[in-house]
């Protein structure tokens, strides 16, 4: 099965730049289970599994539970490194590499949300009438289609997403509000993968 790295790399304290996009895209995690282990160590690896929570939403499940596991086929291998990169969805390789120096809540959370089969926000069939700017080579110049795990139509553009880029702007009255964690719209994306519900 094919599958791809989403790769991100942090020129400054919380700006994001793009530095390799695809339109390739792995399937659902089976039944919504994603079993991960670490390799190498972390400054703070608890940001890791806190921010696994805070897609789980135990307030309004998401359909997805992340637990550890030995590393092998079908797990998660979360590898300590000096860049953020991740596999998009469940793949028969799947990996998501953390910067164990700045180790950021808002760049774990924004990779694991391509774990589970997001891609960024400004790949969107629409994204070219929302933001612009989001990366160095230009938006015109980036994939945007409609994600196959989910009925994009279904949920309006996210300018609050975790999954934009903080070099984003904004082209219409709808300002871009940064988070550290997934946005309402996010974790319905989530809800809709793994629960096939929508709002």
């Amino acid at each position: 099965m094919k599958y791809i790295i989403a790769i991100m790399i942090v020129l400054t304290v919380g700006c994001k730049f793009p530095v390799d996009y695809d339109v390739s895209v792995g399937s659902r995690w089976p039944g919504g289970m994603v079993p991960y282990c670490t390799s190498g160590s972390f400054s703070n690896e608890e940001r890791i599994t806190d921010s696994m929570r805070e897609w789980e939403d135990a307030g309004n499940p998401t359909g997805i539970e992340f637990y550890p596991e030995p590393c092998g086929p079908g797990v998660l291998t979360i590898i300590s490194s000096l860049e953020y990169k991740a596999t998009i969805g469940y793949n028969e390789t799947n990996v998501m590499y953390l910067d164990r120096l700045s180790m950021s809540t808002s760049s774990i959370t924004h990779e694991l949300g391509h774990v589970l089969g997001l891609l960024h926000e400004f790949q969107r069939y629409d994204a070219k009438y929302h933001v612009k700017d989001c990366a160095t080579t230009g938006i015109d110049n980036i994939a945007q289609f409609d994600n196959p795990l989910y009925i994009e139509e279904n949920l309006q553009f996210d300018y609050s997403s975790i999954m934009l880029y903080n070099a984003c702007v904004s082209i219409t009255s709808t300002p871009i509000t940064y988070r550290y964690g997934p946005s309402d719209i996010d974790l319905a994306k989530i809800r809709a993968i793994y629960m096939d519900i929508y709002p």
